[in-house]
């Protein structure tokens, strides 16, 4: 697969993307709004209590029984009330109700404390007063309604003497008691502290998931980069506890054996995906690396090379050519001495270094080696793509290579392999260090297969945002065996056969080797298939390689596995059969 353009494409985010991003962040989005309504209760109880108390009294002006001068009493009254209201917020009004309040409250800051309104069209006019406590906002009111009255009623003793119309102001009843403070609203205050809150999470969100550059989507990777994600492996933590290998994890109770089987599960997907990115040109060198280490590229190209090797009886050699940091031989658990570099210097033969595994009789493994000065020029030379290319005619090779960004052995393996497969960390690796890593394989001439996100969480919604939708559907029992072996199952695969699928690592498939035609071939020693395998060019002496089916073989060889497809041979039946051929 080819990837056409190197530069990340421009996306605009969708509702399922503003979903996903509440997802996400949904716990420093919920603590921001927490937050904003815990101010606005911290801000009431900053706040003095204020508490306000109302009465009204009406304007009235005598008037005699004719209907006539009772409507124009009302429509005086009306008139008057207009004036009063304003009279209200008199000083004089005010010294009055100070003179009746006593205490040391000054009229002027009682002025502050009260307000007169007059409803439209009538002549009843309210007086409102605000106070520390309950009993003094009502006993202010009260002042200060009897204060009006008594103003008017002065006004109105010199309107009478001037023979003007009898106005009174008589209050209609005594101020309530309020029961809780006016000021500050606390249900005001929380539902604006909340609004706040929501407004600031809201930009919280936006800007963490601009500046959060980590993977939280299989489709965004696919949408950026416009390369498929191929493979999702679940978090295992047990993994690094047992080696690295899913076949040696443990299964002794049900949650093991589920455990185990959403990971074999995930490594056959993997596996039958990579089988369809090329139909027409099965890859046969596959470069399995990683923007950063840490990744997992090494287990997992251990874990697929083992997928690969015990769902068909066609042959897999996988290269540690991680010669700064190798872990390969490690994890599949071979001797760790001689190895690539050797060959490569010429102190050793291939067939002197490959090693046959436990978990899969046609499964080899050629270790770094010594660790070289000069690691990307051996993994560069003619002498290293000559022993790939002729082992690539016999076998599925896997070259585990270093971290991409770290250093450049990544990008020239990738110009002389038939893909690479990308490792990228779900919620660790960030987009931009996955786009570095794809451009440098782009432009040194490597054809980038497919990206393969691992430790992706198996539960929560963040597990089908990476497109892990393992469960326990399919899952029965019989899925998992005793010894959890990885790739048991029909699925298909670069070179894929019809195989059986060793049920552990003690037990194990035997489809015999067979040695290379040479002019003057004869009967191989007991066992000796079992560690030899070695390419045409890379020795002066006729080489015994790992043959595919469709490769010649010599007659003193059985071309058919020993045992009958279904059956398993443990490691001690091999050699005794091997030992009586």
């Amino acid at each position: 697969m080819d990837r056409p353009d190197t530069e990340p494409r421009p996306r605009t985010l969708d509702l399922q993307d503003y979903l996903r991003i509440v997802r996400s962040y949904w716990l420093g989005a919920f603590l921001i709004v927490l937050l904003g309504v815990t101010a606005g209760a911290g801000w009431t109880l900053t706040q003095t209590r204020v508490y306000e108390s109302s009465a009204s009294g009406v304007v009235q002006v005598a008037a005699g029984g004719d209907a006539n001068l009772a409507f124009a009493a009302d429509q005086l009254a009306k008139s008057q009330a207009l004036s009063y209201v304003e009279l209200g917020g008199s000083l004089a009004v005010a010294e009055s109700a100070a003179t009746t309040l006593g205490g040391s409250a000054s009229p002027t800051s009682l002025l502050g404390r009260v307000t007169t309104a007059l409803p439209e069209d009538t002549a009843i006019i309210s007086v409102t007063s605000r106070g520390a406590s309950p009993a003094e906002a009502a006993a202010l009111t009260d002042a200060w309604l009897a204060a009006m009255g008594e103003q008017i009623a002065a006004m109105q003793e010199e309107s009478t003497d001037t023979g003007g119309s009898a106005t009174s102001f008589v209050p209609l009843s005594s101020a309530s008691v309020p029961t809780s403070p006016a000021s500050p609203n606390v249900e005001v205050a929380l539902l604006l502290g909340g609004l706040s809150g929501l407004m600031l999470a809201a930009v919280y969100l936006l800007v963490r998931n601009t500046l959060d550059r980590r993977i939280r989507s299989a489709a965004e990777v696919e949408s950026r980069f416009g390369v498929g994600v191929i493979g999702t492996i679940p978090q295992n933590d047990a993994l690094a506890q047992h080696g690295g290998l899913v076949a040696a994890l443990p299964n002794a109770t049900a949650d093991d054996r589920h455990v185990n089987f959403a990971m074999s599960e995930a490594l056959r997907e993997l596996r039958t995906n990579l089988a369809y990115v090329k139909v027409d040109a099965q890859p046969r060198v596959i470069v399995m690396t990683s923007p950063q280490p840490g990744d997992g590229k090494s287990t997992l190209a251990a874990n697929l090379a083992e997928s690969l090797a015990v769902s068909s009886d066609q042959r897999v050699v996988v290269i540690d050519c991680d010669l700064r940091r190798p872990t390969l031989s490690k994890v599949l658990g071979v001797s760790e001495g001689a190895g690539l570099t050797d060959v490569l210097s010429g102190r050793a033969q291939l067939h002197q270094v490959m090693q046959q595994t436990e978990a899969a009789s046609n499964l080899w493994v050629v270790g770094a080696g010594r660790i070289p000065p000069n690691p990307s020029e051996l993994l560069g030379s003619q002498t290293f793509q000559d022993l790939v290319s002729t082992l690539a005619e016999h076998a599925t090779v896997i070259l585990d290579a270093p971290p991409v960004l770290a250093v450049t052995d990544a990008v020239v393996l990738a110009a002389k392999a038939d893909g690479v497969l990308m490792t990228a960390s779900a919620a660790r690796t960030t987009f931009d260090q996955l786009d570095r890593a794809l451009q440098l394989v782009t432009r040194g001439g490597g054809d980038v297969l497919g990206v393969v996100l691992n430790r992706v969480p198996t539960k929560g919604r963040d597990a089908r945002e990476y497109g892990y939708f393992g469960g326990s559907y399919y899952y029965y029992e019989g899925d998992v065996g005793t010894g959890g072996a990885v790739g048991t199952g029909g699925a298909v695969g670069p070179g894929a056969g019809s195989g059986t699928a060793p049920a552990s690592r003690e037990a194990v498939t035997a489809p015999a080797p067979v040695v290379a035609p040479t002019p003057a071939a004869a009967p191989a020693p007991a066992g000796a298939a079992a560690a030899a395998a070695a390419a045409p060019g890379a020795a002066p002496a006729p080489a015994r390689v790992p043959a595919s089916p469709a490769s010649p073989t010599s007659p003193a060889a059985p071309t058919s596995p020993v045992e009958a497809p279904g059956g398993a041979l443990t490691r001690r039946e091999i050699r005794e059969r091997e030992r009586t051929r």
